[in-house]
């Protein structure tokens, strides 16, 4: 089994005696969130570094550590480790805070938790006295699975402009969020002309969305991603045939994406990819056009692609698309949906459906699709902001596939993203 070397401190030594190491630079308090960071490092930076024996891994079977290791890819890491960085040890050390639970205890670092039941504690109690061992790889999947906070995605272009949700260029500068989807394309496939529908910002007709195009390049300068979301509430929307889902792909490249087109109806922004928002209509040949769309990514310019599901699995529309694999980031709807979304002072249906989707879709990221506001979901499944941080975050965000929070839509969001952006 691969065995670990565990490095800790000896406690009655003092001063670095490694030569190389860096100068303690400024600390980061926002990127630590441990409030005692700086007065620990001290503490640790007193200490000399040595190294514990090892551990099997498999002595950490009932915790999520070896899947972890297997997953990444790990195996020739734990059998043959670099020599560690002092620096770094330190830095490790003093970041880590636990706190206890009525039935364990969590660790955490900057800001991503672990909970350890008390049952796994015995049990390891049991087989080895190290327990530092414990600590440490749960705070090492802690790092590996969300060390970069998750992020948050937001439905635009329903409510506008007096509604008011806002430009989208005043969207995106929020900057609590890194992906908006521009909702939607409601009319497509089957022969018909394409529809863009974006309410009131904007009429197709007179090409009277075009000025939206330096939005879009506003937004993506700032690091936020723009996705077409196609499909909707209303509309006609469905796909007949492979080759239907080719045309469908084709002018969805030419009019939004890298092609070319006399009548493109956001203008000459190129958007980052397409959303597949499909709650109606045909529910065959959605992975053919996942496909035919992937196929226009090269190594200069990617085409991502995007789906929001519903949370009961499997989504009956975009079941066969999500087979492909193809989708970078799947922001599953955990509401108007009882079976699976949060119900007040429990998050079981929620993290068993959360659990389903992350095991079985081989996406980039899962995002936890939210309603802003109770409104925005009149059926359920509005999380309050407290509730979200607290209970239901630390539940899913030790998954290898959390990618963060999506939110519908900006209209509702009055405050909401800004209240949980810091805990995503």
């Amino acid at each position: 089994m691969p065995r670990v070397k565990i490095v800790n401190f000896d406690d009655d030594a003092s001063g670095s005696t490694n030569p190389r190491e860096p100068a303690r630079e400024r600390v980061n308090r926002r990127a630590i969130l441990n409030p005692d960071f700086e007065e620990r490092l001290r503490v640790f930076e007193t200490k000399e570094c040595h190294t514990e024996r090892g551990i099997d891994v498999s002595e950490l079977e009932h915790t999520p550590v070896p899947g972890v290791v297997q997953a990444r890819g790990w195996e020739d890491f734990v059998l043959n480790p670099p020599p560690y960085c002092e620096r770094i040890v330190r830095e490790f050390y003093a970041g880590i805070v636990v706190k206890d639970y009525y039935n364990g205890c969590a660790v955490i670092v900057r800001g991503k938790q672990v909970k350890i039941q008390a049952a796994d504690i015995n049990r390891m109690a049991l087989k080895s006295s190290n327990s530092v061992a414990l600590l440490f790889f749960s705070a090492i999947l802690i790092l590996v699975t969300g060390i970069d906070a998750g992020d948050i995605a937001i439905y635009w272009g329903q409510n506008g402009p007096n509604g008011d949700e806002g430009t989208l260029a005043e969207t995106c500068a929020t900057g609590n969020y890194q992906y908006v989807n521009v909702a939607f394309l409601i009319t497509f496939g089957n022969g018909q002309t394409p529809v863009i529908n974006l309410a009131a910002h904007c009429d197709p007709t007179n090409n009277g969305c075009a000025s939206l195009s330096s939005d879009i390049t506003s937004c993506q300068a700032g690091q936020v991603k723009v996705m077409l979301s196609i499909g909707g509430a209303g509309g006609n929307h469905t796909l007949n045939s492979t080759e239907d889902a080719k045309n469908v792909a084709t002018y969805l490249w030419d009019n939004f994406l890298g092609g070319q087109s006399s009548s493109r109806p956001l203008g000459d922004a190129v958007l980052d990819g397409i959303d597949f928002y499909i709650q109606s209509g045909s529910t065959q040949y959605w992975d053919d056009l996942a496909r035919s769309l992937s196929a226009y990514s090269t190594q200069s310019k990617k085409v991502y692609l995007s789906a929001s599901p519903e949370c009961r699995y499997p989504d009956a529309y975009l079941r066969d698309a999500l087979k492909t694999g193809l989708f970078d980031y799947v922001w599953v709807q955990f509401y108007d949906n009882p079976p699976c979304e949060y119900t007040s002072g429990s998050i079981t249906n929620l993290e068993n459906s959360w659990k389903q989707w992350t095991a079985e879709v081989a996406a980039t990221k899962i995002f936890l699709g939210l309603p802003a506001s109770p409104d925005a979901a009149p059926s359920g499944g509005f999380i309050p902001a407290s509730n979200l941080t607290s209970e239901v975050l630390p539940a899913i965000n030790g998954s290898a596939k959390y990618g963060g929070v999506m939110l519908w839509n900006k209209y509702y969001d009055d405050g909401y993203s800004s209240s949980i952006k810091d805990s995503v």
